[in-house]
């Protein structure tokens, strides 16, 4: 049975994106096999945070990187526009039309951020959640080394 970390992890997001009006970026670190469902949590408990998966062949990757991962995007303040608007429903939209990242929180693979090294160690991450965090453990690996040199203003790490 789960213990919903995942589920409490999204609502860290969450709060940070209702309330402090900090929409990340967000770095989720996760083992392959829990890829899916991470988006899919997402996309259920909190749709205004916009996820992108950072995963697939090294010619999707690279596709994403030019799409995604841009100089400009790095250099967003992660602060949510200023402009609120009301849809017909009376609910409050955001306006992210000035800004440069088209996403929120990035969930990707262990194996994607020691790939992707260099473009992930670009951004200056809100939340850098570990999934699975037992593997770093051994300090010598690649993979903690890798989340290491991260720029982060806050770690969660979760483990069963």
């Amino acid at each position: 049975m789960g213990l919903g970390k995942t589920l409490q992890s999204i609502s860290i997001l969450a709060y940070h994106y209702e309330y402090l009006k900090i929409q990340g970026p967000h770095l989720i670190a996760v083992p392959k096999s829990t890829l899916s469902n991470w988006m899919n949590e997402l996309k259920r408990w909190c749709p205004a945070l916009r996820a992108i998966r950072f995963h697939g062949s090294r010619e999707d990757r690279e596709q994403m990187i030019e799409q995604y991962f841009t100089k400009e995007a790095a250099a967003h303040d992660g602060k949510r526009p200023a402009r609120q608007i009301m849809d017909e429903h009376g609910e409050l939209v955001d306006d992210n039309s000035e800004t440069p990242r088209q996403w929120d929180v990035c969930v990707t693979t262990y194996e994607v951020c020691n790939t992707e090294k260099k473009t992930l160690q670009m951004f200056g991450w809100k939340y850098l959640i570990i999934d699975e965090a037992h593997r770093l453990k051994n300090d010598a690996s690649m993979f903690s080394q890798t989340v290491r040199s991260f720029r982060t203003s806050n770690r969660l790490l979760l483990t069963g």
